[in-house]
């Protein structure tokens, strides 16, 4: 049998990367609210004396929306439902977890990023040499992540409902079928459509991001033509009056 030991340069590269990523997923998770993450709670010595102490009064900034950040959680659920970490199904179905696996190029990298109710957790498997592990995300990392679940009593999450958001039913072709049992959240304000008490699907009142962009463009191209069409002739191309 081979060992493996974990060189500094690896360890290094693990701690920061992993970080990042948490950091990322994090403000998905948390509804859109960025929060400082820090590996350090403090620094005492042998007796006693505190060195560093994390400042636990900074406040969380929103920097994504909301909606955008319950959609995206609720796409990384079907990954686990019915996606490439379906596995965790078999003995976590229950928990309503959250995950997204990943695999670089050559199968150098495997990942997979789990969110339950109280964590963010993500999982690394690679080479120090940055060889070919034959694995993928759903086949290395996701296993590792599963014996991770079995010791950490992980919690059960429940997708946020807000009030600017509509559960609407599709059907299997993600066509819109408001008698369907499966439902997606909508973000009403952003030109999708929903489906009304009567059960009628209606479009929202706001247009879409992309429309609203192709509406700016025309606009400012109607301008644009406008202001054209006003502008003075050039003297030189003033025909002489006689």
């Amino acid at each position: 049998m081979r060992k493996f030991r974990l060189t500094i340069n690896l360890a290094r590269f693990i701690f920061d990367l992993a970080l990042r990523c948490n950091r990322s997923y994090q403000v998905i998770a948390n509804e859109g609210l960025k929060t400082p993450l820090t590996t350090i709670e403090a620094i005492i010595s042998h007796n006693g004396e505190m060195f560093y102490q994390r400042d636990s009064g900074k406040v969380s900034e929103q920097v994504l929306p909301p909606e955008a950040a319950v959609q995206t959680m609720y796409a990384m659920q079907q990954v686990v439902e019915r996606g490439t970490a379906r596995s965790l199904q078999n003995d976590f179905a229950k928990l309503k977890l959250a995950g997204k696996t990943g695999t670089t190029n050559n199968a150098r990298d495997t990942w997979f990023v789990g969110i339950d109710g109280e964590h963010v957790t993500t999982v690394w498997l690679g080479k120090d040499n940055n060889g070919d592990t034959n694995l993928t995300g759903s086949s290395g990392a996701l296993y590792v992540y599963k014996q991770y679940l079995e010791r950490a009593l992980p919690q059960a999450y429940r997708l946020p409902k807000l009030n600017t958001m509509q559960w609407v039913g599709i059907n299997s072709y993600g066509s819109w079928n408001c008698d369907s049992g499966r439902q997606i959240p909508v973000w009403r304000d952003k030109g999708q459509r929903y489906c009304t008490s009567a059960g009628n699907v209606v479009a929202t009142e706001k247009p879409s991001v992309w429309d609203a962009l192709s509406l700016k463009k025309e606009n400012i191209e109607a301008k644009a033509e406008e202001a054209e069409g006003k502008q003075p002739i050039p003297t030189e191309e003033v025909a002489p009056i006689e």
